[in-house]
């Protein structure tokens, strides 16, 4: 039974020529097919006329589904919203994503926007299509936030939902060549969540769950057999969480015959508990990089941020990498509240260390951004930062690793910022992010094929 169209659209904001695919509908979109609706995927990353090409989709449809960061892809959404209700004043426009879970209020402000979904999306989209078709009430939906006659209601606490659920990631509703970067890595999630709970970040706010190990090899062997990739990006939260299940995988991945490489995420101790057995097993499956949140040098930043790790993780790890020739990608976060100049020095000093142990370590930096519905993002308003007041405030955010290019560092005392920008300008320079490096040839990835 066809019940309808629902449309499915993702901002595009990213400085960047290609793009990962757009997950949550992957996701979303077969709960819909299995209940009898037609989603159609609206990708303005790859999309130079998505404006026109939404209002052409939009006649006779169910809703209008629309996602976002906190970040400047809130612009293309509220686009997206507005002509969504210019379409249709009637047609229901259905808001999610991480910003729409930290802020549901301020997203169904507007009034371009009817419901807004907190958490996963898979049940709560298709419960809302089905009601739409039915002509059913939309206003009681667990999970959900809205505006009704001026006043904002939310609906009880969202459902939870385990990642093991038997759908297959519906790959078949976007043209994948599009997605196809000149390094041809496609990212993977094998869990959804993350079982720590860092102050800065999001992640560890979704209830933690995996995919079967079933599930796990009938994707990877359909993004390699099917759609021929040859490079696998493990994108959850953090892959190596359980070691004997990232055990088992690489041990497939070495009898199944596939010959690709594989990166994956990993917090500063993540691999200390490998023997030299299995990390040769990691090795020989074909890990090529491991991108390890490291974050700062500074134990007491690091318990600011609940890391559960400290420096010398990073260096036992530093040297793992190096034995076994595997890619030692380290991210640090600068400018968190409460930080000082001798957390910088430690900083600047614990990343001496690593390239010492591991010439070839990559180090990737990130100025501290205060997102919403995180414990630092309360620190940060406490210690002055004033956030966008309205929905459309967020999209001018400057999200740069240059502080030169950052005018909202205002959780850090004037005098403090100062000496610390000094210090961090003397010690970089004017950094460069990988992408840029890569692009000017100063940075050769791990998946760049030489033939």
């Amino acid at each position: 039974m066809k019940k309808g169209k629902v449309i499915l659209f993702y901002p595009g904001y990213e400085n960047s020529d290609y793009h990962w695919f757009p997950f949550p509908y992957l996701y979303i979109g077969p709960f819909l097919e299995r209940e009898g609706f037609t989603p159609i995927i609206i990708d303005a990353r790859t999309e130079p006329n998505w404006k026109s090409l939404l209002k052409d989709s939009l006649g006779n449809a169910l809703c209008l589904g629309v996602t976002s960061m906190t970040s400047a892809d809130i612009r293309d959404a509220l686009d997206a919203a507005v002509i969504g209700k210019e379409s249709n004043p009637k047609l229901p426009v259905v808001w999610g994503g991480p910003h729409a879970t930290a802020k549901p209020e301020e997203t169904v402000e507007p009034g371009c926007v009817d419901i807004a979904v907190r958490g996963p999306g898979e049940n709560v989209m298709t419960e809302i299509a089905n009601r739409a078709y039915y002509g059913r009430d939309l206003t009681d939906i667990s999970g959900t936030t809205y505006k009704k006659e001026g006043t904002i209601y939310n609906n009880g606490n969202p459902d939870t939902i385990s990642f093991d659920y038997d759908i297959f990631p519906a790959f078949h509703l976007i043209d994948v060549e599009k997605y196809r970067s000149p390094n041809n890595v496609v990212s993977i999630f094998t869990a959804r969540g993350c079982p720590y709970r860092c102050t800065f970040c999001t992640t560890g706010d979704k209830a933690y769950s995996e995919r079967t190990l079933k599930q796990v090899k009938e994707e990877i062997l359909y993004v390699v057999n099917e759609l021929r990739f040859k490079n696998i990006f493990f994108q959850d939260g953090t892959f190596f969480v359980k070691k004997n299940r990232v055990v088992e995988i690489a041990r497939w991945l070495v009898e199944s015959g596939l010959k690709i490489k594989w990166k994956a995420k990993a917090r500063a101790n993540s691999l200390l508990s490998y023997s030299e057995e299995e990390l040769s097993e990691l090795k020989e499956s074909g890990l090529v990089s491991v991108f390890f949140g490291i974050e700062s040098g500074s134990l007491r930043v690091l318990e600011n941020m609940r890391k559960k790790t400290k420096p010398q993780d990073a260096e036992e790890s530093a040297e793992i990498c190096r034995n076994y020739e595997i890619e030692f990608y380290a991210s640090f976060m600068f400018a968190t509240p409460y930080e000082t100049v001798d957390d910088l020095k430690n900083t600047l000093g614990h990343i001496k260390r690593l390239k010492e142990i591991n010439p070839k370590a990559i180090i990737q930096n990130c100025i501290y951004l205060p997102l919403p519905g995180t414990p630092m993002y309360e620190q940060a308003c406490s210690n002055g930062y004033i956030p966008p007041a309205k929905l459309e405030d967020w999209i001018g955010r400057n999200i740069s690793s240059r502080f030169q290019e950052r005018s909202d560092i205002t959780w850090i005392p004037p005098e403090i910022l100062k000496e610390y920008i000094k210090i961090y300008n003397e010690e970089f320079g004017y950094y460069k992010h990988l992408c840029e490096k890569e692009k000017d040839g100063e940075y050769k990835s791990v998946f760049h094929e030489t033939e």
